[in-house]
């Protein structure tokens, strides 16, 4: 056995004693990320640079089966292995500073699907970390101000707060609207909803101020998170219906205005979700769904 031959031996007792052997699902992750490495064009230096990487994602607690989709799709469509180390460990940076994994490992997979260039993915992915780590401290302010929520519900805060981010959503109107739910019902669900339907009226193409105007105005109103949902079907219904954004704001702020949510501006919502030809309801551009725009791993819209 050569020496090259024996440190890949030695990696994968490591990778799968750093899981304790866990689960027969992880020995066949495992298995597969050694036979994808291996019968790969890489130079032996890569291998074992790439076979290391995947033995600090896993032994942070990076599921086996995100580790094995990456390497091999990444290897698959000719990925540069350096590139490819450079997004794993964004996703180790982002699991030990204890944000959502979830979005980062999503971004690489959809990224690698779509035929994104394994260097822009990797500068996207430490892009996104970072906005999830601004969105933790938000949501961490908010949290110690007053707002309630369980731990799965932070986690979904801070997703959905990045993703607000990467929409060029400022941070100071965020925590604006969150100091307002912190005063009115400290609800930390309460807060998501509202940042997730903001960030969808930009997504739709409505000026940042104008949506933080309206969301600001639900907020005010004291709308519940469906609530806050309806005001989305209704600005979509518009829009599909031919409306430019202008009157489709003009008519928002008349519904809100009269209590007329949901009622619509002709007597109903025949033209609901799914109808129509304008976009879908929770479609957004880039590379990802609603709550999940700005690039794939942000997930979809959970309202």
């Amino acid at each position: 056995m050569t020496a090259h031959a024996a440190k890949m031996v030695l990696l994968i007792l490591i990778l799968t004693l750093s899981h304790g052997m866990a689960s027969a699902e992880t020995g066949k992750d495992l298995n597969e990320i050694k036979s994808v490495i291996e019968k790969s064009s890489l130079p032996r230096d890569k291998k074992t640079a790439l076979y290391e990487r995947a033995s600090v994602a896993l032994g942070a607690g990076i599921p086996s089966t995100d580790v094995a989709v990456i390497i091999k799709r990444g290897i698959s469509r000719g990925a540069n292995s350096a590139a490819l180390e450079e997004s794993l460990s964004a996703v180790v940076t982002a699991k030990e500073k204890g944000l959502p994994v979830r979005p980062v490992l999503d971004r690489i997979e959809q990224g690698l699907s779509k035929g994104v260039s394994s260097e822009k993915l990797s500068a996207v992915t430490k892009q996104l970390v970072v906005k999830l780590s601004a969105a933790d401290g938000i949501v961490d302010k908010l949290r110690k101000s007053g707002m309630k929520g369980a731990e799965a519900e932070k986690g979904a805060a801070v997703h959905t707060v990045a993703r607000a981010l990467e929409k060029s959503i400022p941070d100071d109107p965020i925590t604006k609207v969150g100091m307002k739910v912190v005063k009115q019902d400290s609800s930390l669900s309460r807060f998501d909803a509202a940042v997730d339907s903001m960030t969808f009226l930009v997504e739709m193409g409505m000026p940042v101020d104008q949506a933080l105007r309206l969301i600001n105005k639900a907020v005010d109103k004291g709308y519940s998170d469906k609530e806050m949902f309806q005001m989305e079907k209704e600005m979509s219904r518009m829009m599909r219906d031919g409306a430019k954004m202008e009157d489709a704001m003009k008519g928002m702020d008349s519904m809100m205005n009269s209590g007329n949510m949901g009622k619509g501006m002709s007597g109903g919502m025949s033209g609901g979700p799914g109808t129509g030809g304008g976009p879908p309801l929770h479609n957004t551009p880039g590379m990802g769904t609603h709550h999940g725009g700005g690039g794939p791993g942000m997930g979809t819209h959970k309202h």
